[in-house]
């Protein structure tokens, strides 16, 4: 039986890629570490995306904020 508080991710960029985790089902994003055996190693952030696996587990993104405005060309 599965716990439907429950469910399997699939990771996608960044240093976890492919990576599958059990998270919680009301979730909208996971801080993972990058390497669980050093607590003080570096932090990635996944947020879900509108793919699934072909066995249809969810495909969670890396997620980069962005803290530069708009780049582009402007009038100065």
């Amino acid at each position: 039986m599965t716990d439907p508080t429950q469910k399997t991710i699939e990771l996608r960029g960044g240093p976890l890629h492919g990576k599958r985790i059990t998270i919680n089902s009301a979730h909208t994003q996971t801080t993972q570490p990058v390497n669980s055996a050093d607590k003080f190693s570096a932090w990635v952030i996944y947020r879900p995306t509108q793919e699934q696996c072909a066995d249809g587990t969810e495909v969670w993104a890396e997620y980069l904020e962005s803290h530069w405005g708009d780049t582009g060309l402007t009038d100065l």
